[in-house]
């Protein structure tokens, strides 16, 4: 579930959901990086997260971490970060996940995650 709001009354609804439901749910609360002055609030049931199922996905077929790129640009995304050995955010990123990341390329606006997929696959190509 996403709601998007300005920031106090999502601060507190954030607050509500931790004391009601602690660690059952994962809760973000961070401004759009698109929409200046707008805050998310992200919940989702811990089980439901991007991470949980990267890990799931790394578990069912054998996957290594050091097999994995992932992409980012919200502090949503710090937990998948962590998991996989390349972790690449967006020059646009929020500056927490930047700090996280393995690289930094450049915005998500001037297509740069697709060139990073084709110019990383294309120098993995069999001659």
């Amino acid at each position: 579930m996403t709601v998007i709001a300005r920031v106090e009354p999502l601060a507190e609804l954030e607050l509500l959901l931790h004391e009601r439901y602690g660690t059952m749910i994962e809760v973000h609360l961070f401004e759009n990086l698109y929409s200046r002055g707008w805050h998310w609030l992200t919940v989702h049931d811990r089980r439901a997260t991007k991470a949980h199922g990267i890990r799931t996905l790394v578990e069912m077929y054998g996957l290594r971490a050091e097999e994995l790129v992932v992409f980012g640009d919200e502090v949503n995304d710090i937990k998948i970060f962590e998991i996989a050995a390349h972790a690449v955010a967006v020059e646009n990123a929020h500056a927490r996940l930047k700090r996280v990341a393995t690289q930094v390329i450049g915005s998500n606006e001037d297509d740069s995650v697709i060139r990073f997929i084709r110019d990383h696959w294309s120098s993995r190509a069999p001659a």
